[in-house]
C-alpha cells in the first residue's frame, strides 16, 4: 500500500474493507479487512477462485454495496459522490454475462449506453465505427440476438469502451469462451493499455492469464495473499507459473490458520483443477488454432530468477518450496480521507431528460420487436371483457323441469303452464311424483312442478269462499315445486321465472273474468327507480369492477417481470453502473406501460359502450381518469413485485397471490357489504374498492367530483400509487 501522502492518487484504493451477508448464524463474512492498490494506467488482475469475493469487492469499489468497515476510493473519491461519475461515465464496467438486449441491433445497443453518457450522436458514431473496426464486429445492424457468443461478448465488451473511460471493470470477461477469444480479448486489454490512458481491473479464476497483467491480486477467503507484478511474484517464490505460487500462499495462509489438513486437501483438489485446465488448453492450441499463442499457456520456460530484494522481501531462500513465505499483512487502520465537496448543480436534484429517452426507446423498441407479443397485450384486456359480458349475468337457457300435471281434464293448469317461459324452462311431462322426484335425484331435472288434481275447481272455490276456505281447498288449489338448490343462481333464477309466471296466468284469468286485475296483485309497488332500471342485469353491477380490475392487474402482470428478467441478465447491474438513477428507471417505464395501458383503455370503452350498450350517465373523463391512475397503481404494485423478487417464479407467485383476495374483497364479485364487519373494514381500504364505487356513482348516477362517494374513490387510488411507487423506487435504491 501506499504512504498515507499518496491516499486518492490511485485509480482503486482499499483500505481494511469487510463485507458480510446475513446475520447471526447465516453470517458469511466475504471481504475481510481487505488492502488493495490499482495504480493508474495499469492492468491489473484480480485473481482467484470463484466464490472468495472478487465481484462483491468490484461492487464495493463501484460504489452498488456498502461496507461494513473501511474506506474505498475509486478514482481518488468514495464511489456515489456527488458529481464525482462513479457510477457514471468515469468507469466502464463488463459483467460476467452478456448483460446486452437482444432485440437491439449492434449500433442501437451501443447508441443506448452512449445516450447514457451524454455523447452527442456524431461522438456516438465515431466511436462506434472505431470499435467495430478494433472488435472486429459485424455490420452495425446485425440483431444482438443473431450474434454468436463470441460476438456477443465483444459486443458487451464495446459497451464498456463506448465513452473512453478512465477505468475499466471487467468482470470476469473469459470465463465460458474458448482459447481463441481468450487470447483476442487480452489483444484488445493490451492494446488499451499501451496508451497509458485507461486503467484496467479483471476478474479471473483462469490464473495463469493474468501474466501479461502489470500487476496481480491472488485473492482467497475475501483477502490478498499477495499483490505484485507477476514475474516478481514468480521470482520471488521460486516458481514458473503462477498457479504454483497461488497454491503455495494458500498453503501459507491455511497453515497460519492452524489448519493444515484441511489445507493439503484444498491444494490437492485445486492442483488437479488447475493441471486440467491446463492439458485442455495446451490440447486446443496443439490441434493446429491459428493465432499467436499467449504466453501463458508456456509453462516450461525455466523460472525467473529471484532477485535478493525479493528473496528477502518473501522472508527466506528461494529454493524449491524451502522457504516459507511471508503473507500478506492486512492494514488495521482506515485512513482518516478529507475531499471537498463540489458545490450542489440543481441539474442533480432532477432526473436526466437524456437517461429517461434512452430507457423509454429501450421499452418501446422492445414492443415494436416483438410485435405478436404486443398485440396479445392490446387485445387480451379487450378479450376477457368480451368473455365477461358474454358468460355473466345472463339469463340461463333450456333448464330441464318435470311437469307432473295430475289434474283430469286439464284446464287452468294448463293455462299456467302456457305462461311458463320456454326460452327459459323446458318442460318434460312426466307420470307420476315419484317417477319424477327419482330423476331429479339423479340430474336429469332441475325442477319438479306438481299440480294437484281438481287444481281448477279447488282455485275457483278458493276465490270464491275468501276468508272461509279451508285448508284442503287450500292445499287442493297450491301448485308445488321441488328445486334442485345446488346452484343458487339457477334455483333463484327458476323461482323468479315461476312466480312472474304465475302472476301472468292470475293476471289473464281476472282480464277474462272482466275483473280488475290489479286486484291479483301483491299490494307491494316498486315505481319507477331513482338510478338505474329494475330490470337490470347483473353485469351493470360487476361491470365498473370488471373495468378497473382488468386494466389493474394487466399492469401488474406487465411490470412484475420487468426488473426481475433485467436484474437476472445483469442489464440492471450495468445501467446502475453507467449512472442512471432507479428513479429514472421507474418513471420511464411508467411512461412506457402508459402508452400500452392507454390502448388497453380505448379499446375496451370502445367494446364496452358500443357493442355491449354499458349506459352510462356521468362524465367520460373522468372514467377514463379513473381506469388510468389504476393501470398506474398497478404498474407500481409490479414494479414492487419485480424489485422484491429474484426469480421469475416468486414473481409470478406473488402477483397471481394478490390477484384473487384483492379481487373477492373489492365488492367486484359481490357487495362488501354482506361481508363480516371486520373484513368489511378491510376491504374499504383496497385500492378497487372505493374506486369501483366511485365508477358506479358515475356510470349510473352521473354523479361528480362534487360528491364524496366520487372524489374519495380517486383520493384512495391516488393513494395506493403513491405509496407502492415511493416502496418501489425506495427498494431499487437499497437493491442496487
Amino acid at each position: 500500500m501506499g504512504s498515507l501522502k499518496d491516499i486518492g492518487t490511485h485509480a482503486i484504493e482499499c483500505y481494511n474493507v469487510s463485507k458480510h451477508y446475513g446475520r447471526g448464524n447465516s453470517k458469511l463474512q466475504v471481504l475481510q479487512n481487505l488492502e488493495m492498490t490499482v495504480p493508474k494506467g495499469k492492468i491489473y488482475g484480480l485473481l482467484g477462485p470463484s466464490g472468495c469475493g472478487k465481484t462483491t469487492l468490484l461492487r464495493c469499489c463501484l460504489g452498488q454495496l456498502n461496507l461494513d468497515e473501511g474506506l474505498v476510493l475509486t478514482c481518488g473519491r468514495p464511489p456515489l459522490t456527488r458529481g464525482h461519475g462513479i457510477p457514471g461515465s468515469r468507469v466502464g464496467y463488463m459483467p460476467q454475462d452478456i448483460a446486452l438486449y437482444g432485440e437491439f441491433t449492434i449500433k442501437e445497443m451501443l447508441i443506448y449506453f452512449a445516450t447514457f453518457h451524454k455523447m452527442s450522436r456524431r461522438q456516438a458514431n465515431d466511436r462506434i465505427d472505431f470499435l467495430l473496426d478494433l472488435l472486429n464486429l459485424p455490420f452495425r445492424n446485425r440483431m444482438v440476438a443473431h450474434l454468436s457468443g463470441g460476438q456477443k461478448r465483444r459486443v458487451s465488451f464495446a459497451v464498456a469502451l463506448i465513452q473512453s473511460p478512465e477505468l475499466l471493470i471487467l468482470d470476469e470477461p473469459t470465463v465460458g469462451v474458448d482459447p481463441l477469444l481468450r487470447e483476442k480479448i487480452w489483444e484488445y486489454l493490451l492494446q488499451f493499455a499501451q496508451t497509458g490512458n485507461t486503467t484496467i481491473i479483471l476478474t479471473t479464476h483462469y490464473i495463469e492469464e493474468a501474466r501479461n497483467a502489470d500487476i496481480v491480486g491472488l485473492m482467497r477467503n475475501g483477502k490478498l495473499l499477495a499483490e505484485e507484478k507477476p514475474l516478481t511474484l514468480m521470482a520471488a517464490h521460486n516458481f514458473p507459473t503462477l498457479e504454483q505460487v497461488f497454491l503455495k500462499l494458500c498453503m501459507a495462509d491455511r497453515i497460519e490458520n492452524d489448519d493444515k489438513e484441511e489445507a493439503s486437501v484444498e491444494v490437492q483438489m485445486i492442483t488437479t483443477a488447475l493441471d486440467a485446465e491446463e492439458a485442455s488448453e495446451k490440447t486446443h492450441l496443439l490441434s493446429g488454432s491459428e493465432g499467436r499463442k499467449v504466453s501463458y499457456t508456456d509453462t516450461t520456460e525455466p523460472p525467473p530468477q529471484a532477485s535478493p530484494d525479493a528473496i528477502a522481501q518473501n522472508g527466506g531462500t528461494s529454493s524449491n518450496g524451502s522457504a516459507k513465505p511471508k503473507p500478506v499483512r492486512q492494514k488495521s487502520y482506515t485512513p482518516n480521507y478529507q475531499y471537498d465537496m463540489p458545490p450542489l448543480k440543481c441539474s442533480s436534484l432532477f432526473p436526466s431528460v437524456m437517461n429517461m429517452w434512452a430507457l423509454l426507446v429501450k421499452d418501446i423498441l422492445k414492443l415494436v420487436r416483438n410485435p405478436g407479443l404486443t398485440l396479445f397485450q392490446f387485445l387480451l384486456p379487450l378479450l376477457e371483457v368480451c368473455l365477461f359480458y358474454l358468460a355473466i349475468g345472463g339469463t340461463p337457457q333450456n333448464l330441464n323441469v318435470a311437469v307432473v300435471n295430475n289434474e283430469v281434464p286439464p284446464y287452468l293448469s294448463t293455462w299456467f303452464l302456457d305462461n311458463i317461459d320456454d326460452s327459459m324452462i323446458t318442460q318434460h311431462p312426466v307420470e307420476n311424483f315419484t317417477t319424477a322426484i327419482d330423476k331429479l335425484e339423479h340430474g336429469e331435472y332441475w325442477g319438479v312442478i306438481n299440480i294437484p288434481s281438481d287444481y281448477s275447481k279447488n282455485l275457483v272455490k278458493r276465490v270464491q269462499m275468501g276468508a272461509g276456505v279451508d285448508n284442503a281447498t287450500l292445499i287442493g288449489s297450491t301448485i308445488n315445486v321441488t328445486l334442485d338448490a345446488t346452484n343458487q343462481q339457477i334455483a333463484v333464477s327458476l323461482q323468479t321465472s315461476l312466480l312472474g309466471s304465475y302472476q301472468l296466468f292470475v293476471t289473464d284469468i281476472l282480464i277474462n273474468i272482466s275483473v280488475n286485475p290489479a286486484i291479483g296483485q301483491i299490494p307491494l309497488s316498486f315505481v319507477e327507480p331513482v338510478y338505474g332500471e329494475l330490470d337490470a342485469p347483473f353485469t351493470h353491477f360487476m361491470a365498473p369492477g370488471v373495468m378497473i380490475t382488468v386494466i389493474f392487474f394487466h399492469a401488474v402482470a406487465l411490470t412484475s417481470m420487468s426488473f426481475v428478467v433485467e436484474r437476472k441478465d445483469g442489464l440492471l447491474d450495468r445501467i446502475w453502473v453507467s449512472g442512471v438513477s432507479s428513479g429514472e428507471v421507474s418513471i420511464a417505464h411508467i411512461l412506457t406501460q402508459l402508452l400500452v395501458i392507454s390502448v388497453q383503455i380505448t379499446m375496451v370503452l370502445v367494446f364496452l359502450f358500443a357493442v355491449f350498450k354499458l349506459p352510462n350517465e356521468g362524465s367520460l373523463f373522468l372514467i377514463i381518469l379513473m381506469m388510468l391512475i389504476q393501470g398506474l397503481c398497478g404498474m407500481a404494485l409490479g414494479l414492487l413485485i419485480s424489485a422484491v423478487c429474484d426469480s421469475e417464479t416468486e414473481a409470478i407467485q406473488l402477483a397471481l397471490g394478490s390477484f384473487y383476495p384483492l379481487l373477492l374483497l373489492s365488492g367486484v364479485v359481490w357487495p362488501i357489504e354482506a361481508m363480516p364487519i371486520p373484513l368489511y373494514y378491510i376491504a374499504l381500504c383496497l385500492p378497487q374498492t372505493l374506486p369501483a364505487e366511485s365508477l358506479r356513482a358515475i356510470l349510473g348516477r352521473g354523479w361528480n367530483m362534487a360528491y364524496f362517494d366520487v372524489w374519495i374513490g380517486y383520493v384512495t387510488v391516488t393513494g395506493w400509487w403513491i405509496v407502492l411507487l415511493v416502496s418501489a423506487t425506495i427498494v431499487l435504491r437499497v437493491r442496487r
